[in-house]
């Protein structure tokens, strides 16, 4: 319980491991994605909220281009 406030991090920092996961996913971490993980590194001023986000154009044409 003591450590409930620290981030249980697992982050990949290596961009072409992390490329790679996103790719076998089909889904990549977006600028609003990266801003909230240090968010939550630090003040933890971000809330994360149930809701489903719309795919943008590029999301659809990452995961066609990864399925070949």
């Amino acid at each position: 319980m003591r450590d409930m406030d620290e981030l249980f991090d697992i982050f990949f920092s290596d961009d072409q491991q992390r490329r790679q996961l996103e790719t076998q996913h089909l889904l990549r971490m977006t600028d609003k994605d990266f801003k909230f993980y240090s968010d939550q590194k630090g003040p933890r001023l971000m809330k994360c909220y149930i809701i489903v986000e719309t795919l943008t154009t590029s999301d659809v044409k990452f995961a066609e281009k990864a399925l070949g």
